[in-house]
């Protein structure tokens, strides 16, 4: 009687057994190889991961510098065209200051007008900004020059574009280039001298209409 019910307790553990166990298989862990092939694999997966999140992030700053730049441009026009006044004083421009190479710009008031920010010109309690990006992205060119304030006459709201190295102020339309400086594509920003702004993209790809200022 016991060995009846011995023989079917192995009979019903026999039926649960794994099939790879039933037929005699024989069992092993993961060879050496096939442990360096999986972490290899691994590696690789993580590599892409953190390349893809790198270049979104430095995407995502290059389009919120652009976007800040962009309609700060446009505050400080609507700034003059309403004849906003600085310190209780009407400014005979409103400007902003911009310099190559840097993740920064300042929206002044050039209460004497001579295009520059003078002492007390920049004061952000009275209406002024600075803004500092922190960032990878900068402003890579500037067609009219390495520094430029761009002023926005508190008379009628039309700007003039002065480059202050050469002291000339342009009649040309002025072109803002942002860029990542590790990635080969940019930004741009167009205002032309009846206070209209515009933006697109550039790339160095072959037979693509805006074309960075690096591209080879």
């Amino acid at each position: 009687m016991l060995k009846n019910k011995k023989s079917e307790y192995e009979r019903e553990i026999f039926l649960h057994w794994p099939a790879t166990w039933k037929s005699g298989a024989s069992l092993r862990g993961f060879t050496l190889i096939e442990v360096l092939v999986s972490l290899s694999i691994i590696v690789v997966l993580s590599s892409l991961l953190v390349v893809n999140y790198k270049t979104g992030s430095r995407q995502s700053n290059l389009s919120s510098f652009h976007s800040s730049l962009f309609q700060d441009l446009e505050a400080t026009k609507w700034k003059a065209i309403n004849s906003q006044q600085y310190g209780g004083e009407l400014p005979v421009y409103w400007g902003v200051y911009l310099e190559k190479g840097l993740s920064s710009y300042k929206i002044f008031a050039d209460l004497n007008g001579n295009f520059i920010i003078d002492d007390g010109e920049d004061d952000i309690s009275l209406g002024a900004k600075n803004f500092d990006f922190l960032s990878s992205s900068i402003i890579n060119d500037i067609n009219l020059g390495d520094r430029v304030s761009i002023l926005f006459s508190t008379e009628d709201g039309f700007p003039i574009f002065y480059d202050i190295d050469g002291d000339i102020i342009s009649g040309d339309d002025l072109i803002i280039e942002i860029r990542d400086g590790d990635f080969n594509f940019g930004k741009l920003i167009f205002l032309n001298s009846f206070a209209l702004v515009d933006f697109a993209d550039c790339f160095c790809s072959v037979g693509y209409e805006n074309q960075c200022s690096w591209c080879e």
